[in-house]
């Protein structure tokens, strides 16, 4: 038996009865409770250190899996946090470690810490070399490989340019230190050695397992809470889904406008991760629902589906590594539409999806919402969708837990 310690943003509902939040982000919610149930499966001591609440712009949601029993918990931090950590959340978070570290029983296991996204948990764990010994995994997910690397990238309004500098560098010699690293895509790993950053293999993220018939018994009853909330009819028509964080780099705009103008009266849209519409955005109420789950619910109401449409579009410092929603509605069997040569994207499902339903989205929003629209009147051939369908279920059987896991272990300590 080994000692691990996850360190991370948290996935889990929990019954600490401090201010204690879930985040909505994929891969803390998707990643993290399989991880700690894959290691506690295997017999290993696992404690999981983590930020009592997301960084300021995050979106949280109370529901969720609850904690497993053998998972020691040791939140940190204050209940309203910020995405760079000041003095007050790196002292309590090095706390923290200390009794995670303090918990274990048996003083003489090896150790492996695993940070699950590399900023801001690479350096602050990097910073207890001196007084401990153990392995650090590095898991880079996403933004945590591109904007933090750089100084020039817009790290933060209320940062300074000097500022951008000290924290790229605090960044990337932390992760210089690090035993392993490992980013969730190919394109990732390019992107992050491209900062002089060596990789050492990919751990995608992998999707939820789940039988498909329960999974699709489960994601009726989550439709049919929000048939309740919501006017759409989302139990007869067919449905279209977008499923990400209520953000501006998701660009949910793109999705209602694409599915107004194509205005198929036999198709609904899901919007999930939005409690409502963004600003400004008109819509049909009787064509359009909405609603904030947890990626457990997510990926159960997939199985119900037959599209799903992203339109995370990169900004000037950021671009999707490879989306957990994405994987995981390709897991589902859902037919992808989405935006062509974006990051990691296409490494979420089959080359049949990829070679059929990806947009161009470099002109105008006009331009992309007209060629979004395009691709979604192709979920009407049903010969075209089963067989792009039954290529993403093939494709998915490649990032299983078990097997995403297994590889990961053997790079850890023994």
């Amino acid at each position: 038996m080994a000692r691990f310690i996850i360190v991370g943003k948290n996935g889990f509902k929990t019954n600490l009865k401090d201010d204690v939040r879930a985040s909505v982000s994929g891969h803390a919610s998707v990643l993290i409770p399989q991880l700690a149930d894959f290691l506690l499966n295997l017999g290993h001591d696992v404690s999981f250190v983590f930020p009592r609440a997301p960084h300021k712009n995050a979106q949280q949601y109370v529901c969720g899996p609850s904690a497993p029993p053998k998972l020691r918990l040791f939140p940190y931090g204050s209940a309203v946090n910020a995405k760079t950590p000041n003095s007050e959340e790196i002292e309590a978070f090095i706390t923290s470690m200390g009794s995670a570290f303090g918990s274990d029983p048996d003083a003489g296991q090896p150790t492996t810490i695993i940070s699950v996204y590399g900023f801001p948990f690479a350096p602050m764990v990097e910073a207890l070399r001196t007084v401990k010994d153990f392995t650090h995994i590095v898991l880079i997910r996403g933004s945590d490989g591109q904007r933090w690397l750089s100084p020039k990238s817009g790290l933060s309004d209320q940062t300074s340019s000097d500022g951008r500098v000290f924290l790229s560098a605090w960044y990337k010699a932390g992760l210089a230190k690090a035993d392993k690293i490992f980013t969730a895509s190919d394109w990732l790993k390019t992107t992050v050695e491209e900062h002089g950053i060596k990789v050492d293999g990919i751990v995608p993220t992998p999707p939820f397992v789940t039988a498909p018939q329960d999974a699709k018994a489960a994601g009726k009853k989550v439709l049919a809470a929000l048939s309740a909330q919501n006017v759409a009819n989302l139990d007869s028509n067919k449905l279209l889904l977008f499923a990400g964080r209520d953000s501006t780099e998701k660009r949910p705009d793109l999705a209602i406008e694409a599915s107004k103008q194509w205005n198929d009266p036999g198709w609904s849209l899901v919007m999930l991760g939005l409690e409502t519409a963004p600003p400004d955005i008109k819509y049909d109420p009787a064509r359009v629902g909405f609603g904030v789950v947890s990626p457990q619910d997510l990926h159960a109401v997939m199985h119900c589906c037959d599209g799903f449409v992203h339109t995370s579009i990169p900004t000037d410092d950021f671009e999707d590594a490879r989306p957990s929603a994405v994987s995981m509605a390709a897991s589902a069997g859902c037919p992808v539409i989405f935006p062509l040569r974006v990051g990691g994207v296409a490494e979420c499902f089959s080359p049949e999806n990829a070679a059929h339903l990806g947009y161009i989205w470099n002109g105008t929003d006009a331009d992309t919402v007209r060629n979004i629209v395009a691709k979604l009147r192709l979920l009407t051939d049903s010969g075209l969708t089963q067989q792009i369908a039954s290529s993403n279920l093939a494709h998915s059987k490649d990032v299983q837990p078990k097997q995403v896991f297994t590889q990961l272990t053997k790079h850890l300590a023994p």
